[in-house]
């Protein structure tokens, strides 16, 4: 069986996409390995490993909801450490270091109902098993990773926090494959899907 990894995304416009590079060219490479520029993206939903022949019940489900829906604009604020379980210990003794950094959005309404309404459709009509939410979506989108074994001079939150306020009306929402690397992950677009105008 041909199975995808597969996920439903936000690209990016080139004008945060520039101010994001500036910030990740001040980062140290030795302590992250930084998200190249064509791999940036906000994820909304991450579908896992999918039987190929469900492809286009996925497409058909993506194009119908995203036709009707005109999205609140996306607002960014800052870079911080993530996940947010992660944030307190950075710069610490503690054995629990972040993972990564990301740029951290504010609440979205439109995205968190857009996201409700098509894992609905996708686990009835695709019959694809996603992982349960108990908490808001909370849009972001990840600029490095710390390196493993994290160093022992990984920078304190302070020092790579920087605000970032940028915000932009999503045009539509991509379905893309990611394919998994020694190099990293590689990331092939499958479908858009235009939002109302």
């Amino acid at each position: 069986m041909d199975l995808k990894r597969l996920f439903l995304a936000i690209k990016l416009p080139q004008e945060l996409l520039a101010q994001l590079q500036n910030y990740q060219e001040q980062l140290n490479p030795q302590a992250f390995r930084i998200v190249e520029e064509d791999k940036l993206h906000l994820t909304l939903i991450f579908l896992g490993y999918i039987e190929e022949e469900k492809i286009k019940t996925i497409q058909d489900i993506a194009l119908e909801i995203t036709k009707n829906f005109q999205p609140q604009p996306i607002q960014f604020l800052e870079t911080a450490y993530g996940p947010t379980s992660a944030k307190a210990t950075a710069g610490r003794s503690n054995p629990k270091f972040p993972r990564l950094i990301w740029l951290e959005g504010s609440s979205n309404q439109s995205l968190e109902q857009l996201k409700m309404v098509l894992e609905k459709d996708l686990r009835a009509k695709a019959k694809i098993s996603l992982e349960e939410e108990h908490r808001s979506f909370l849009p972001h989108i990840t600029l490095a990773r710390v390196k493993t074994p994290p160093p022992n001079n990984l920078p304190p939150e302070t020092k790579i926090k920087t605000k970032i306020n940028f915000s932009f009306s999503p045009s539509s929402l991509w379905l893309m494959e990611s394919q998994l690397k020694r190099t990293g992950a590689e990331y092939t677009d499958l479908a858009e899907f235009p939002f109302k105008n």
